[in-house]
């Protein structure tokens, strides 16, 4: 018997409500991996390629799939953002829970191949992240505003111009 998936706090619900069913997901900076948990078992996601630069959070991660019999849907890469990804492997890249100007750094790293949409939660400096997209050739689709744990947040949505 499959496990209920876990309950994720109101900002990873918005961040996981905007991936569009169906998708290839990238989801760096995993650190838990509830997010890729909700996003197989509801049908998001065919596919997650978690990454993350710790290797316990990824191994924590991976189990978290494992008990909730979502294994092979999965795969966990040690990476410090979107290093170990290929081109043409995803389609959603989500990072949350980093300040802006990191996910600039991720994001101008690369690879963007193939990605149609970017969902990014940032912890601080969310209108910077902002400002820059459009340079960037990214049009902010949605720009979402949650409240979880007593604070505000910023769930920014880009797709390609």
């Amino acid at each position: 018997m499959r496990l209920k998936p876990p309950t994720l706090s109101p900002r990873l619900a918005t961040v996981a409500a905007q991936v569009p069913l169906g998708s290839r997901v990238v989801d760096v900076g995993t650190d838990h991996g509830k997010l890729p948990v909700v996003l197989l078992a509801e049908g998001r996601a065919t596919h997650v390629l978690a990454v993350d630069i710790s290797r316990p959070a990824l191994e924590g991660a991976a189990h978290r799939v494992e008990i909730h019999e979502l294994s092979g849907r999965m795969e966990a890469r040690v990476s410090d953002g979107l290093r170990a990804v290929q081109p043409g492997e995803a389609d959603v890249v989500t990072i949350c829970g980093m300040g802006g100007h990191r996910m600039r750094r991720i994001l101008e790293a690369g690879p963007l191949a193939g990605i149609t949409r970017l969902i990014l939660q940032a912890n601080r400096d969310a209108q910077m992240l902002a400002d820059w997209l459009p340079d960037f050739g990214w049009t902010v689709a949605a720009d979402l505003e949650v409240e979880d744990a007593g604070r505000s947040y910023r769930v920014l949505v880009a797709e390609p111009r």
